[in-house]
């Protein structure tokens, strides 16, 4: 695990650890946390074409929120698998090293702001695996003290999207797309699923100015 502490980061003691991809769910499970100083953020780095962009947005986010320690994770992901066993093991890989990483930051808490949309089978699944991962981390411990949230599992991309305007957060950093140019391709998965979410909640696209 890689600190920024050289970026002007401070170790600080916290309860929390909110897993951040840099993203707008990312963002608005920061903001839904309401002490920054009790929060760590951890964001994994993907070997992907985004991952500079979302590194940087999930820095910004410690920035705005004032949040004193932010570190990285030292592996580099392999792009997702589309083998579903798989997706389903890395996804789970992903969440013992946040709660290595919490457990070594002092935290009890890991925020993963994971959102499937309001699909009970995908939202059983996403439950069912924190809980496992956080049962194989508590094996022979006589108490139980981890615990993972899923804060905005059962939402669609508009309900993100309104819950961001509610907490003021929809013109902050965040981003939505799988490449890394300068502005959002606009054609990707992630790009035409988040731009259809604003445009559901009847919110400006924050790249309309600078689309490509």
């Amino acid at each position: 695990m890689l600190d920024f502490a050289d970026l002007g980061f401070e170790m600080a003691s916290a309860s929390t650890l909110v897993i951040d991809y840099g993203d707008l769910p990312s963002l608005v499970a920061v903001a839904l946390q309401r002490d920054p100083m009790q929060m760590v953020l951890w964001h994994p780095s993907y070997a992907t074409d985004a991952s500079e962009k979302l590194l940087n947005a999930a820095k910004e986010h410690g920035e705005v929120f004032g949040i004193q320690t932010v570190f990285m994770s030292k592996r580099r992901n392999e792009l997702p698998s589309s083998q579903k066993h798989a997706l389903a093991l890395k996804e789970a890989d992903l969440l013992l090293a946040a709660l290595i990483a919490a457990t070594e930051s002092g935290c009890q808490k890991v925020v993963w702001p994971k959102q499937v949309g309001p699909d009970p089978k995908q939202i059983c699944i996403a439950v069912e695996r924190a809980n496992l991962v956080v049962s194989l981390a508590e094996t022979g411990q006589t108490s139980s003290l981890l615990m993972i949230d899923l804060p905005l599992v059962d939402l669609s991309e508009k309900q993100i999207v309104d819950l961001g305007d509610d907490q003021g957060m929809l013109d902050q950093p965040f981003w939505p797309c799988e490449g890394g140019q300068k502005a959002p391709c606009g054609t990707c998965i992630d790009c035409r699923r988040w731009a259809k979410g604003f445009e559901a909640a009847g919110q400006p696209w924050p790249w309309a100015a600078v689309a490509v």
